[in-house]
């Protein structure tokens, strides 16, 4: 599976591609926009977006997502509303791997 992991803290980036990539193929961007321009050339069946990032926030990325046809999973380190999913920071691996196994199936 090819994961995009969006995410402006590069330590969090750099510890998520460090676990991941035993899994699935992995590419880390620090912004909402940078997504947008890689996801114009490649294609990826899951996203990990972090929720809260300057610029575009992650719940404004993934109403750009619908079209491209990838799942997202969301994560944040604060609270959040509404009726999305979103996994807490810090993340459980357990929990994270769950999510990503439901996107890969």
């Amino acid at each position: 599976m090819r994961l995009l992991i969006v995410d402006d803290e590069p330590a969090v980036l750099r510890c998520l591609e460090r676990i991941l990539r035993m899994h699935y193929e992995v590419t880390t961007v620090e912004r909402a926009d940078a997504a947008l321009i890689l996801l114009a050339k490649r294609h990826f069946d899951a996203i990990l977006v972090d929720v809260d990032m300057p610029g575009m926030r992650g719940d404004e990325l993934k109403k750009h997502l619908g079209p491209l046809g990838a799942r997202v999973v969301m994560m944040s380190g604060g609270p959040m509303g509404g009726t999305d999913e979103v996994l807490a920071k810090p993340l459980d691996l357990g929990a994270l791997m769950h999510a990503l196994d439901d996107v890969a199936a």
